[in-house]
């Protein structure tokens, strides 16, 4: 239930069985139930996870291709030095990737101050004002689509540079011919690859555009009782527009709070309609991304029976392709971040239009006493306070990916930096093999328990 006095609104929330009280004017705390709940449902959209992961598996493949270049022996050290050269470009883009989700860490943290403040003045009865607060957040999001563009960008270039010392490896090693065709098989897989999850990143955002049209045009005909009243149309929409800002964030929550009322709600079956063709998306990703762990895998236990020079060099050719592969999937996993943000622009940038403001229009008339019954309604302060716990986890998850990337950037500055000898590296090998394979299975695992939790 809902309570307030004063200038306190606050709202009690039951998450799996444990309730806890959060007020419309604070930033939920990070450590909450609520928070961490939403934290899982950001990974459909902003996959800040699986760019650690692949930024990881990058740095362990240009390791292998550094080592095995140079068991291979001395005829190849203008390779080694090429493959140490794509290794300092990595640890560059770790710091770009590390800047650019320090930029998503500092936006979610001033809209969380923005929403304190839009809170306020609707409790003061400035719904205009209030109403300018939340579209400015779209020139934010326009900012944050632009840096994961340009990362995008980044990554894709670096991949045709891996490409490039891969191509000269090949030819060093006088086996472009035997290669050739395992090599063009191997680009056409992994441009299957991107393409299919480019495929299922528009469905994914064109179901949240259509659910967000969705509820704002059922929140516009119909009228909504909230605790029990016949509220006002500014209420009603500006609960709309706090549900549908971040795609399907809501969803799992939502259903989880108030399932028996959504089940007889028409609006709760079409939108479950389209929440059920979204996790048949989820699924089709966790599937590709199990099948691409496969093949690191089968690729890094193949390392432990190299025995010959030419077997050293054959692995360092092999790993700059796998590095090349997994720098396309880091573009992807950036194309996503750029649609997520383009989505809350779009969604922020309308609301000045329409409907929306007529009504705030219409709101004026009001007496801010009636203004204030409403916005200290249950219904308001839950959506309000649901919708600020998105904010509150997205930058909980910036900040904790963020520390993790500047990990691997120190762990492989390190590396590359050292010179090994010969039989240093050849011994290297195998234990980076069984590194790898470690971090792959745990990697496997949490697929299977999104999966098993999904279901």
């Amino acid at each position: 239930m809902a309570s307030g006095s004063g200038d306190s609104f606050t709202l009690e929330i039951d998450i799996d069985g444990e309730t806890e009280i959060h007020s419309l004017l604070s930033a939920p705390n990070p450590s909450s139930k609520l928070v961490l709940a939403h934290k899982g449902s950001l990974a459909g959209s902003l996959d800040l996870e699986k760019l650690v992961e692949y930024i990881g598996h990058v740095g362990k493949f240009i390791k292998i291709a550094y080592n095995g270049i140079n068991a291979a022996g001395p005829r190849f050290t203008d390779l080694q030095i090429k493959v140490q050269s794509l290794g300092y470009d990595i640890t560059k883009l770790c710091n770009n990737s590390s800047v650019t989700i320090d930029s998503f860490r500092g936006t979610a943290e001033t809209v969380s101050y923005r929403l304190q403040t839009v809170y306020q003045f609707l409790l003061d009865g400035y719904d205009s004002a209030a109403l300018k607060s939340l579209t400015s957040l779209g020139k934010m999001a326009e900012k944050m689509a632009k840096l994961a563009s340009e990362l995008e960008g980044k990554f894709e270039e670096q991949g045709d540079r891996v490409k490039y010392t891969l191509e000269e490896t090949m030819k060093r090693r006088g086996e472009e011919k035997i290669y050739k065709d395992e090599i063009m098989k191997r680009k056409e897989r992994m441009e299957r690859e991107k393409k299919l999850q480019e495929e299922l990143a528009e469905r994914h955002y064109k179901l949240a555009e259509e659910a967000r049209q969705e509820k704002l045009k059922y929140e516009e005909k119909e009228i909504k009782e909230i605790d029990g009243h016949q509220v006002s149309g500014v209420l009603r929409v500006f609960a709309a527009v706090l549900t549908v800002a971040l795609p399907f964030a809501s969803e799992s929550i939502d259903g989880a709070l108030n399932k028996e009322k959504r089940a007889s709600d028409e609006r709760a079956k079409r939108y479950g309609d389209k929440a059920r063709e979204k996790a048949e998306i989820e699924e089709q990703k966790r599937q590709s991304h199990l099948e691409a762990l496969q093949k690191m895998s089968e690729f890094a236990s193949m390392i432990e029976e190299l025995k010959t020079d030419g077997d050293m060099a054959d692995v360092a050719i092999q790993s700059l392709h796998e590095a090349a592969g997994a720098l396309r999937h880091l573009s992807v996993v950036m194309m996503e971040a750029a649609k997520f943000w383009k989505h809350i622009q779009k969604h922020c940038e309308s609301l000045s239009e329409g409907f929306l403001a007529e009504l705030i229009e219409d709101a004026k008339g009001m007496s801010v006493e009636e203004k204030k019954a409403h916005w200290r309604s249950k219904g308001f302060i839950r959506e309000a306070v649901l919708y600020h716990a998105r904010w509150i986890a997205l930058h909980d998850v910036c900040k904790t990916y963020q520390k993790q990337i500047d990990l691997t950037r120190a762990d492989l500055y390190e590396y590359i930096t050292d010179n090994p000898d010969y039989k240093e590296s050849k011994e290297r090998l195998p234990i980076l093999a069984r590194e790898f394979i470690a971090i792959i299975n745990e990697a496997k695992k949490r697929i299977e328990q999104e999966r098993s939790q999904a279901n």
